[in-house]
């Protein structure tokens, strides 16, 4: 295969990118790297409903008029507010 070996020109400006930053990348797995997980399975989470749950959707629409949470889901439109934060139009808690 043509260029087999060697650093593409594409490659090479990602590492030359990535030396710009003081931070040090280094890989952790899953056990060790909780917040990684966590973001990667509410991900997946959210994807498998709604590949699975027929309307997962239209639970968006039905907080603003909920007695229980449409007050906090319209409250955290910006940011987060008392442990409640929005992502992807949906309502979590904490972790």
């Amino acid at each position: 295969m043509k260029g087999q070996g060697k650093i593409s020109k594409r490659h090479a400006k990602w590492i030359d990118f990535i030396k710009t930053f003081l931070d040090v990348i280094k890989y952790k797995q899953c056990k060790e790297n909780v917040v990684a997980d966590a973001l990667s399975q509410r991900y997946a989470l959210l994807n498998t409903l709604n590949t699975r749950l027929l309307g997962f959707e239209y639970i968006k629409e039905l907080y603003l008029d909920d007695n229980d949470f449409g007050f906090i889901y319209d409250e955290c439109k910006v940011s987060a507010k008392d442990k409640f934060f929005r992502h992807d139009g949906f309502l979590f808690k904490e972790n």
